[in-house]
């Protein structure tokens, strides 16, 4: 259950307002966090458009487009200690031995 909440608009695109999720969800008839395929699906569509058209409502980076800026944004939250780089494999990894890895990055 979700307690009710006030969405705070961040990025502007065309096609779907500046409060993409909600309108998204509202188009595709999605009911709840239980319609997997299509929350996949809408999170596909609004990350592609996000990024490819959408523009920032919020300074420092107001009216920019988001490709424009991620570079900088990410540079500006890692420079200001509000994020860290975070490596993932696309896949499992599994060991000669066909044992499930854990796998980190280490300066050796």
């Amino acid at each position: 259950m979700v307690l009710q909440y006030n969405p705070v608009p961040i990025i502007q695109i065309e096609s779907y307002g500046n409060l993409s999720a909600p309108t998204i969800c509202n188009q595709m008839n999605i009911q709840s966090q239980n319609d997997q395929e299509k929350l996949l699906e809408a999170n596909k569509i609004i990350y592609t458009e996000s990024f490819n058209n959408g523009i920032f409502l919020v300074d420092p980076y107001a009216n920019k487009k988001v490709s424009d800026v991620k570079n900088l944004v990410r540079s500006n939250l890692i420079v200001n200690r509000q994020a860290y780089f975070y490596y993932e494999p696309k896949e499992q990894v599994i060991s000669q031995l066909n044992d499930e890895c854990v796998v980190a990055l280490v300066d050796q």
